[in-house]
């Protein structure tokens, strides 16, 4: 592995934005990086400023093969209400230190 990489991991296709298709959304972001590779336990998605995929549990929540981090709450959401998804991955270079991490936090209503 190269132990440069002047670039953060990428996140991006965060979805739902805007208005979920449903009450009980799928929620997922592609969480990639081209040079060094993301690293699988570093992956961290909050809902609502709790912790729902992290080192624990990315197993059942993280296909490695196109990078998309996936998570479905348990229940659905209440109609009208508002949620805030918060991403966090880093890389496995560690030069330059202020590239090895991305963050990224995004928003959505449910109809």
């Amino acid at each position: 592995m190269d132990a440069t990489d002047h670039s953060a991991p990428a996140i991006a296709e965060k979805s739902p934005i805007g208005m979920a298709d449903s009450q009980l959304p799928e929620i997922s972001v592609r969480v990639f990086d081209n040079q060094s590779g993301v690293i699988p336990a570093s992956i961290r998605m909050t809902l609502d400023g709790e912790v729902v995929v992290d080192a624990a549990n990315i197993g059942s929540h993280y296909d490695a093969s196109d990078g998309t981090v996936s998570y479905t709450p348990p229940t659905a959401f209440e109609a009208g209400s508002v949620h805030l998804v918060s991403i966090q991955a880093d890389h496995f270079a560690t030069n330059p230190a202020d590239k090895v991490t991305s963050a990224d936090t995004w928003g959505f209503s449910v109809p």
